[in-house]
């Protein structure tokens, strides 16, 4: 495991199109702002032994169209999350 400080504002950059940005530290809790294409699932790790159990999310079903998911004729968007831990 690949241990790293960060202070607000810095980020970490993982492959070609994952960033990880801290945007807050309050006391023990900091908030993470994650940027990665629309084709990536990101889970908090605690929910992962549910969604494991769901199958795999449907990157452009039509509910989601326009709602930051990419389209089958558009190519993938990047997308920006905040994780709590």
């Amino acid at each position: 495991m690949l241990v790293l400080s960060r202070k607000v504002g810095e980020t970490i950059v993982i492959g070609e199109g994952i960033t990880v940005r801290v945007t807050r530290i309050s006391g023990t809790r900091v908030t993470l702002g994650v940027e990665a294409p629309t084709d990536v699932r990101i889970v908090r790790g605690e929910l992962k032994p549910y969604t494991d159990a769901f199958g795999p999310e449907t990157p452009a079903s039509p509910k989601q169209e326009g709602k930051g998911r990419a389209t089958p004729s558009a190519p993938p968007k990047s997308r920006m999350r905040a994780v709590v831990s």
